[in-house]
């Protein structure tokens, strides 16, 4: 999406042509999708975890313990961290979340060897938001989580 608005701010002497102005149609058009999900999505942030914990404390009560510990906490400022950055990436591109977070993320999840727990995580996450939200804006998003929960749960 960025690129095709950088493509076009590269023109100089010219008008644009047909293709290059139904890019940029296709491209607003999408963006108007995105920015009502992004502000939808950031209006519910809220609710859409506490949903979250609530269906992960039913089906997987001892999700997180670690070592004996209760780790709920810090996995919840992680969750909500990470759920902030995949709304942040409708407005930024995905490109941008791959490079300026999941690396990073991925390190700690790696270290810490909680790849299965991320696995759980997202994939209620995605249910969710499968559940919450039209198909249409599920297109949107659950790209974004899918790409989040495979870059965290590789070995």
């Amino acid at each position: 999406m960025l690129n095709v608005l950088q493509q076009i701010a590269e023109i100089d002497d010219r008008y644009a042509n047909d293709q290059e102005l139904t890019e940029l149609e296709q491209v607003s058009q999408h963006m108007v999708e995105r920015l009502r999900l992004y502000q939808k999505l950031s209006q519910g942030e809220e609710q859409i975890l506490a949903e979250l914990y609530k269906r992960l404390s039913t089906t997987h009560s001892q999700l997180f313990i670690l070592n004996g510990k209760d780790v709920s906490a810090q996995c919840r400022n992680e969750v909500q961290y990470t759920l902030h950055q995949a709304i942040q990436s409708l407005l930024l591109g995905e490109d941008w979340l791959q490079e300026s977070f999941l690396l990073w993320m991925q390190t700690i999840i790696r270290s810490l060897k909680l790849q299965s727990v991320c696995n759980v995580v997202y994939s209620t996450l995605e249910t969710l938001l499968q559940s919450a939200l039209t198909p249409q804006e599920s297109q949107i998003i659950c790209p974004v989580i899918q790409q989040i929960k495979e870059s965290l749960t590789q070995p």
